[in-house]
């Protein structure tokens, strides 16, 4: 099903870029056991915090809805403003 994507510019796989099954599993970008572990532990509790947050929530097309709202308000300026670009 997915053999089409691999195919494409810019996929993995191609170009010679290394596709997931190409990495060792040890492989790790840390130097150090020490840094993986400070990692892990600092991205635990940046989960933790964010699943423990009473922050308000907003769905993916009401932040949609308010970039576009934004664009288009950059773009009127910019059209309207000859001194712009």
């Amino acid at each position: 099903m997915f053999e089409s994507l691999l195919s494409l510019p810019g996929a993995a796989g191609v170009y010679n870029e290394p596709i997931m099954s190409d990495i060792p599993f040890n492989t790790t970008e840390f130097a150090t056991a020490e840094e993986a572990e400070a990692y892990d532990r600092w991205f635990r509790a940046k989960v933790k915090a964010a699943l423990d947050s009473h922050s308000p929530t907003f769905s993916h097309d009401e932040v949609m809805a308010k970039l576009r709202k934004v664009v288009e308000t950059q773009r009127a300026t910019d059209a309207s403003d000859p001194l712009a670009s």
